[in-house]
This record gives C-alpha cells, sequence and structure tokens, in this order.
C-alpha cells in the first residue's frame, strides 16, 4: 500500500478493541468521541490500550452557538446518531479524569461556507467520470441530496469549533507540573 508495509487496518468496536494492554506509543480518535454512546468505556479503551508514557490525541467538535433544537434534530436524522450538543467545557471536564492529564491542546472555529462555495464544491465533486455514467434521473436525484447534506452540514458547522487535545497517561510516580506554558496569539511579535 503506497509503498509502505508496516501499516494494518483493524476493523473494531472501540469499547473492545482487539489489542492487549500497552500495545501503543499513540492513540489517534478523531471526532469518534461526538457519535459514540458511552463515551467513558471507550476512552477507557483507549487508556487501557496506549503505553504507560503513551499519548492519546482526540479532536471533539463543540459548539461555540448554541443550535436550534430543529437542526439537531436534522442533523440527527442526517446521520442517523442522536446528537446531544457539547460544548468545550464538557470536553475538558470529560477528558480530565484521573491518570490523564491534558499535555496540549489549540481550538479551531469552522469557517462559514457561502452558497456558490457549496454549489461550486458540489459541481466538482459530481464532475467524476463514475458518477456521470449514471442514469441521467440517479445523477439528479444523488446531486440534490448530496447538495442538501452539504448545506446543513455547513449551517451546523457554522456553529461548531473543535479542538486537537493531547492527553498524556500520567505515570503514578510522576509529580505534577506547575508551570506551565501555553500559545498566545494575541501577543504578536515582540520588540526589544
Amino acid at each position: 500500500m503506497e509503498g509502505y508495509e508496516n501499516i494494518k487496518f483493524v476493523k473494531a468496536d472501540i469499547n473492545s478493541l482487539p489489542f492487549d494492554s500497552e500495545t501503543f506509543d499513540v492513540v489517534i480518535v478523531g471526532n469518534v468521541f461526538s457519535l459514540i454512546e458511552n463515551k467513558k468505556i471507550a476512552l477507557k479503551e483507549c487508556m487501557r490500550v496506549s503505553k504507560k508514557n503513551g499519548f492519546i490525541i482526540v479532536i471533539p467538535m463543540y459548539y461555540i452557538k448554541e443550535p436550534s433544537k430543529e437542526l439537531i434534530k436534522r442533523v440527527s436524522k442526517a446521520l442517523k446518531v442522536d446528537i446531544a450538543p457539547m460544548y468545550r467545557s464538557d470536553w475538558i471536564n470529560f477528558f480530565s479524569i484521573s491518570g490523564l492529564e491534558i499535555y496540549w491542546s489549540k481550538d479551531f472555529k469552522f469557517d462559514h461556507i457561502d452558497n456558490k462555495k457549496i454549489i461550486s464544491f458540489c459541481e466538482e465533486i459530481f464532475n467524476k467520470e463514475h458518477l456521470r455514467n449514471l442514469t441521467k434521473s440517479a445523477y439528479e436525484k444523488l446531486f440534490e441530496v448530496y447538495q442538501k447534506f452539504m448545506f446543513l452540514f455547513r449551517d451546523n458547522l457554522s456553529h461548531m469549533g473543535y479542538i486537537i487535545l493531547i492527553l498524556s497517561k500520567r505515570k503514578l510516580w510522576e509529580d505534577p507540573e506547575l508551570f506551565t506554558s501555553r500559545e498566545n496569539i494575541s501577543l504578536g511579535n515582540f520588540s526589544q
């Protein structure tokens, strides 16, 4: 695969991973936690399979602005998963458990994409040969549904941001850090 021979893909349930304890140096879990029903079990499994000095990288999405009940209903229906709005503080509290510490974090906000850009994007995606080979009615229906979802997801993401969190499994013998630092983008350049 692409010149790499040491990559293996395994399909598994995050609530019951088929790996020995303390197998991985780094466990990466994109935005999966937002869609998992029992988040605590999934996190325990991630902790179990990461080494004592390992890291767990998570990228949960969260609402910056409160979404309407109608928007949540429409997104839940589209994803076929009941969405419960979570905010940044909810995720920080969730990942602030015994045995883990937030080693590094960075927040992002989704851009609002205008209608023309969404339409252009959809047209570009649907200009692929394998889609052009569909019957006209199938192509038009698929395009209509796809574009509808892109507008819905734009509307939802316009309320959202996400955080990249690098979580460190804390060693039992390790003293906690007192003096820490984080990026301060508001300072700009320093002059002496």
